[in-house]
Order: C-alpha cells, then structure tokens, then sequence
C-alpha cells in the first residue's frame, strides 16, 4: 500500500478566491477554509495573524491546513 501524501496548503484573507487545490471560484476567506475542510478534507493546522505591511498598519488572516 502506498503512504498518503503529504499536503500543505496556506491561504491568506488578502489572496486571490480560488481554491489551490482545484480552482473553484471561491468568496471569501471563511468560505475558503470551509471548502478545503469540507470538500478536500484537509484538517485545520493553524489560523493566524500576519503582518502585510507594518508601516501602514496592515493585517492579514492566514489559514493553514493539510493532510500529514
């Protein structure tokens, strides 16, 4: 029997709305997550906060899931 593969996926609420895995047309960031948990059965890794821009005060929510 062959070993799962291992897959990372990393979105960002600032990014473009396609899902990585299958280029769905997607609305938003929580739709987002919603769709990878729910259709490509990732689980949930991390969501956080990141800093696009710290001079302008601009933030970021990154979601990072997979299957390991």
């Amino acid at each position: 029997m062959p070993a799962a593969k291992k897959l990372i996926v990393r979105i960002v609420s600032g990014d473009s709305r396609t899902c990585p895995l299958c280029d769905e047309s997607l609305e938003g960031f929580e739709e987002s997550c919603n769709h990878l948990l729910q259709v490509h059965k990732l689980k949930y890794l991390h969501i956080g906060q990141e800093t696009e821009d710290a001079n302008r005060g601009l933030q970021n929510t990154v979601g990072i899931f997979g299957r390991v």
